[in-house]
């Protein structure tokens, strides 16, 4: 009489936290409508396959993609990146890129 227990506590248990974990997931996302939104609970909730369909299938959230703005032109590392790309395509010489290496640079002061 344990043995059947144990299995379907078994099957049971890993079952209800994906199900739990998807439920947050969908209800965190910030990508879906809430229409959409809804739809997914009531879909996973009545369907228990829904589940594999929405780990399958589960849309990107872009909002939660951590991005970094484009850096300025004017900013030193980009200005550093075109100097060193220039010199590497032989279209600026050896003391050409020091000068602009000099330039680009600050040197520490001391005192």
């Amino acid at each position: 009489m344990t043995e059947p227990l144990l299995r379907d506590v078994a099957i049971l248990v890993p079952v209800v936290v994906a199900w739990v974990v998807i439920v947050v997931d969908v209800a965190r996302r910030r990508g879906l409508s809430r229409r959409r939104r809804i739809g997914w609970l009531v879909f996973v909730t009545l369907v228990p396959l829904a589940m594999l369909l929405w780990l399958l299938r589960r849309p990107i959230d872009v909002a939660a993609q951590v991005t970094a703005p484009p850096p300025a032109p004017d900013d030193p590392r980009t200005r550093l990146v075109d100097l060193v790309e220039a010199y590497d395509a032989g279209s600026v010489d050896r003391s050409e890129f020091e000068r602009r290496l000099r330039d680009l640079i600050p040197r520490a002061t001391t005192g």
